[in-house]
Order: C-alpha cells, then sequence, then structure tokens
C-alpha cells in the first residue's frame, strides 16, 4: 500500500502539494470507523474483512509523509528527518500503544469483561483521527515549509 498510496498522491498533488498532507489526512479518518467496525463485527469473516480495510488505510499514508519530510528539510537534514520520523513512529506505535491499550483494558475489565479488549482498543481507532487531524493542520503550511527548506538550500 506504500507504493500505491505514493503514486496516488503524486498523481493528484501535481499542482497542489498539500495534497501529499490532505489524502493521508482522508485515509486516516477513514480507518478509524474501520476499525471500528472490525472491532464490533457480527462475524469473523467481516472482522478480517474490515480489518483488511483497516490495513490498507493505514498504510496508505507511509509514502505521502516520508515524500513531505524529505521536501521540509533542507538536504543535510533529510536522512536525520527520516530517522526521526521512524523513531516517532516506532516509540509511539509500537512503544505508547500497546501500553496504552493495556492499562486502558485492565481499567475497563471489571465493567466489560472479556469485551474490555474491544473497547481498549477503540483507542487506535482514536489515534487514527487524530493522526487526521494533524495532517490537516500540517497541510496549511505545507507551501510555506517547502518554500522555506528550498531557501535554506546552500
Amino acid at each position: 500500500m506504500l507504493l500505491i498510496g505514493g503514486v496516488v498522491v503524486a498523481a493528484i498533488s501535481g499542482s497542489d502539494d498539500r495534497w501529499k498532507l490532505w489524502a493521508p489526512a482522508i485515509m486516516s479518518a477513514l480507518a478509524a470507523p474501520a476499525f471500528a467496525f472490525c472491532l464490533f463485527a457480527s462475524s469473523f469473516p467481516i472482522c478480517v474483512a474490515m480489518l483488511g480495510v483497516f490495513s490498507l488505510l493505514v498504510g496508505f499514508h507511509l509514502g505521502p509523509i516520508f515524500a513531505v519530510a524529505q521536501s521540509v528539510s533542507r538536504p543535510s537534514m533529510r536522512a536525520l528527518a527520516a530517522a526521526t520520523l521512524l523513531l516517532t513512529a516506532t516509540c509511539f506505535g509500537q512503544g505508547v500503544g500497546p501500553l496504552v491499550v493495556g492499562a486502558a483494558n485492565d481499567c475497563l475489565r471489571p465493567e466489560f469483561g472479556v469485551d474490555s479488549i474491544r473497547y481498549s482498543l477503540l483507542a487506535a481507532a482514536a489515534t487514527s483521527l487524530v493522526g487526521a487531524l494533524f495532517f490537516v493542520w500540517a497541510a496549511w503550511s505545507l507551501r510555506e515549509d517547502i518554500a522555506m527548506a528550498s531557501a535554506a538550500n546552500p
């Protein structure tokens, strides 16, 4: 999906670089309800299908985000920008995320029993919506950020 996302966004962002962030915002916003449907699906096949849709939508933004990181960085800082992006995503996605879901599961267990995991995993859907908002917010200044990075080139 990384390649497909990159190709699609490259095609639609020809005249407006902000599509490099608007498209991931749309996909992240759509991913949240897809994951919620997965968690509360009435059957296993529906659950797996919705998990597949969620995975595709979440993977869509990776290519454009790395492209944006390179566009807003000076050439001498591009490797650091990519490394920072990967470090941040890994720390939150694989470090803080499971901890928060586990803590929420423990807190919700007395009230919801075995279904507490469904409600605690809704935190992942919420982070997808928060990510969509951050993509939109970043798109507001993208043109200026790219111009500033281009002007800083020696």
